[in-house]
């Protein structure tokens, strides 16, 4: 983690980057790298970058309490699980996952058949995309996420807002 800090700090030094972020680092490990930049007086880190869709969220555990604590900002890859959450990826006959012979992203739990059935009803009942209704559910989380750390930020602004009661 040094070295890598060093060699981040050494960029945006050079102006060759303007800030330092870390991609698919456990919660652990991003607060470490910004203790030890803090310490030695090296570029902060500034954000990460993790998968998330519905039917990846183990970022829900740890890193994006972490990243709304430390006022990091996320960047979220993924959104459609893989190309999962379109539903053509279906382990079906009408699925063409078959046909890929590609590695993609399988229903290879319960709990992932039971949300791409979801997201696919939900489709059919709104008369939109699968696609759109997982990239909605993705933005709608992360505009709650700024919400929420807007008024963490800004005292002030809790007596005009309403807090949040779905999860």
């Amino acid at each position: 983690m040094e070295e890598l800090l060093r060699w981040l700090d050494d960029l945006v030094s050079a102006g060759k980057i303007h800030h330092a972020a870390l991609s698919n680092f456990p919660a652990w490990r991003v607060s470490r790298a910004i203790t030890l930049a803090d310490l030695r007086s090296q570029a902060p880190i500034v954000g990460i970058q993790h998968e998330y869709s519905l039917v990846e969220r183990s970022a829900d555990r740890e890193l994006l309490p972490m990243a709304e604590s430390l006022g990091l900002g996320a960047a979220l890859w993924s959104p459609l699980g893989g190309g999962l959450l379109t539903g053509e990826y279906r382990s079906s006959a009408e699925g063409r996952l078959r046909d890929l012979g590609l590695v993609v992203p399988t229903e290879s739990t319960d709990q992932k058949t039971a949300v791409v059935d979801t997201v696919l009803a939900m489709a059919q009942e709104t008369g939109v995309a699968p696609a759109q209704i997982a990239v909605a559910w993705v933005r709608e989380r992360a505009a709650r996420s700024s919400r929420s750390s807007a008024r963490a930020t800004c005292p002030s602004s809790t007596a005009t807002s309403t807090p949040s009661t779905s999860s």
